[in-house]
């Protein structure tokens, strides 16, 4: 754990901060005269693009009232104390704060603002203080704000009302009325860079964490950590899965049959695995936790803008009248959306096995190829039910009127994986436990000799492959095809006007053509799915693991360049952990062991080089002892693996100690200086 100096260490320390703090109200008076010079000068680098900076895309308008309330606007930035840059005819707007007004607005309690003390303060995350800025570490921009707080700080003094220093500008009314088109976040050019030559363009090298977390925020730098450690576990089940598919298609040579002695041990270890992997992420979970302290976040979290109170109740404690949500109301509605989701699951329950008849049909007719054809169907289905529910899951869940973020995104996505764990399964289950057993019409959907193991391993493989190969083809194909037609669309319109100077595009121009970006939702998305393919039929496929380590690592270079470069940079996002997500994990690796102990007992032929004696009642208690083992073995891992660091706790801690101890000090001082009640200066101390 970082250590605090020696005593005559601290004391310099501490006489360093006073003579600071002493200096400031000296100067106090000094720096107001001084700052027509100082604003030119940051007036100047502003220009330049060296500062963040908030865009107010406004409405290429001829309308007088619209140009007038925009005129308006851009005024009042200027009168507040804002630096503001016009383009384009004041369709394009910049704005930013000179540096002291930053440092002003950065205390504000509603925007909650860390930075790192520095080490011989203990090295903590403690809320910013103006008065406290020598003593945080710089963060990599060289900065004590990141250019990520520095936009969070423009863009809440931009909306303060003008009794706290702020210009009282109302986005929502402005967007409303339809004179402004949106606001977006100018990309910092140094970080940016950075970011590419360090993530985006680095293939071999460990992603840069904190990096991503100063620009993007927690919630971002969490999911690419996931991602990352996904990615390297990966390597085990994909080096063991290409061995196991080399003995088998060296068995299939002598016997015909893809079945071998190692089948059943590849189940064994895959479900282990996959316990392991999730342990394992529990404890790295809660490091990060102690490391950007995010233990408390969703205690402290907001309510979301779009939350809407209909109703109004007393409050017991202060005898005051507040506006609330009835939660009976919720349920009810919960109850509705509920029946939308079932409704959906019993589509996709119809169309898989109206598609299992076209498939069995297909066969009779043209033989194996026609089940290719039945299996790519089914990827179809697949793909196209997901874009289908995806257009209605978000409103569903905006129905619902969650109060925080978080529990609006828990709920979306318990029900986005309802939907998709039998949209995206059930195929592969009915393959497996139920064709067999069914047939239509008259026709009989059994598998070849009523051997479906090589069915399921057909299936799975079209329909993750056609999956893996769409989605990246979208990743990769669509911003390129976006770039090619704007360039299309502007060559025109240089050969309709040719006498038109083309003049080159500022950073809001060429910025406000970029997309936005959808957050990390769709990507855990995409992997957990992904999990679950690798996992739940291991013994059907065993090459899922390698195509999915081969899919990750080109995903995380694709979304990086994919987030630094062609889409709009969006503000900064904060979570403790992967929420829901983890529970769902957990789900399917109690699934996977269920589900693989049945593979080897009930579809492949596996057992029999162990027992071959077997009658079917001995593979019936072969299969629940087996699965009953590994889940004892996933409690005894889960307990043993997911322990927190201690060591890392106790250094969390140990920061908390010094930290307190060292702005005790500070406070202290202060007053025997007599700078309780200097203007800006004074906080609050808490253990």
């Amino acid at each position: 754990a970082p250590r605090v100096g020696a005593k005559d260490g601290a004391e310099r320390v501490l006489c360093l901060a006073l003579g600071k703090m002493s200096s400031r109200k000296a100067s106090k008076h000094r720096d107001k005269r001084h700052s027509k010079r100082v604003s030119e000068v940051e007036h100047k680098n502003f220009q330049a693009g060296q500062d963040p900076a908030l865009v107010l895309w406004f409405e290429a308008s001829e309308n007088p009232v619209q140009i007038a309330t925009r005129d308006k606007t851009i005024q009042t930035l200027k009168d507040c104390g804002f630096l503001v840059g016009e383009s384009k005819g004041r369709e394009f707007v910049k704005v930013s704060l000179p540096e002291w007004r930053m440092l002003v607005h950065a205390e504000s309690e509603e925007l909650k603002i860390r930075c790192r003390l520095k080490i011989h303060h203990g090295g903590a995350l403690h809320e910013f203080k103006k008065d406290l800025q020598d003593e945080y570490q710089p963060c990599s921009e060289d900065t004590v704000l990141s250019s990520a707080q520095q936009l969070m700080v423009i863009e809440h003094a931009m909306t303060k009302d003008r009794a706290h220093g702020g210009a009282d500008i109302d986005i929502a009314d402005l967007k409303e009325t339809k004179v402004l088109k949106q606001v977006f976040q100018l990309h910092y050019e140094p970080a940016r860079a950075r970011l590419e030559e360090q993530w985006a363009n680095s293939w071999f090298k460990p992603q840069p964490i904190e990096l991503i977390r100063e620009y993007f925020g927690e919630k971002v730098a969490l999911y690419f950590f996931w991602l990352g450690y996904y990615t390297a576990m990966l390597w085990i089940p994909a080096l063991c899965g290409v061995l196991l598919t080399i003995s088998q298609l060296y068995t299939s040579l002598l016997t015909g049959s893809l079945d071998n002695p190692w089948v059943p041990l590849y189940c064994v270890f895959t479900a282990l695995w996959a316990v392991v992997f999730l342990a394992r992420w529990k404890r790295m979970e809660e490091t990060k936790k102690l490391e950007w302290d995010t233990c408390n976040f969703e205690e402290e979290e907001e309510d979301r803008p779009e939350f809407k109170k209909t109703e109004k109740r007393r409050n017991k404690a202060t005898q005051e009248d507040e506006d609330y949500y009835p939660k009976e109301h919720r349920w009810l509605i919960i109850a509705g959306t509920t029946s939308i989701v079932i409704a959906f699951i019993s589509m996709v329950l119809a169309v898989v096995t109206a598609i299992m008849f076209v498939k069995q049909i297909l066969i009779n007719l043209v033989g194996p190829i026609g089940g290719a054809v039945g299996s790519a169907l089914q990827a179809g289905s697949i793909m196209g039910f997901n874009i289908m529910y995806g257009g209605i899951v978000g409103h569903l869940t905006d129905w619902e009127n969650w109060r925080t973020n978080t529990e609006y995104e828990d709920a979306l996505i318990g029900k986005d994986f309802c939907f998709k764990f039998v949209n995206s399964y059930f195929a592969l289950f009915f393959v497996a436990f139920i064709q067999n057993h069914v047939s239509m019409f008259g026709i009989t959907l059994h598998c070849p000799d009523f051997h479906c193991m090589p069915v399921l391993t057909m299936t799975l493989g079209i329909v993750f492959g056609t999956q893996i190969v769409v989605q990246q083809s979208m990743e990769i194909g669509k911003p390129i095809l976006l770039k090619k037609w704007k360039e299309i669309q502007a060559s025109k319109k240089s050969a309709s006007d040719p006498e038109e100077e083309e003049l080159p595009l500022s950073p809001e121009e060429d910025q406000s053509n970029m997309e936005e970006y959808e957050g990390v939702f769709e990507d855990y998305n995409e992997m957990v799915v992904q999990f679950g393919y690798v996992t739940l039929f291991a013994a059907a496929f065993p090459t899922a693991a390698t195509l999915a380590l081969v899919n990750n690592i080109t995903e995380i270079r694709v979304d990086a360049l994919k987030m630094v470069m062609a889409t709009k940079r969006f503000k900064y996002q904060v979570a403790a952990d992967i929420g829901t997500w983890m529970s769902i994990l957990e789900i399917l690796t109690t699934v996977a062991i269920m589900t693989n102990c049945c593979l080897v007992g009930f579809v492949s032929h596996g057992l029999y080089f162990y027992f071959p004696d077997l009658t079917p009642a001995h593979k019936v208690w072969t299969v629940v002892v087996a699965e009953h083992i590994l889940m004892f073995f996933k409690i005894v891992l889960q307990s043993t693996l997911s322990e927190p660091d201690t060591l890392k706790s106790q250094e969390y801690e140990a920061q908390q100690h010094f930290k307190n101890k060292a702005l005790k000090r500070f406070q202290q001082a202060r007053r025997g200086h007599g700078h309780d009640h200097e203007e800006g200066g004074g906080f609050a101390i808490t253990e």
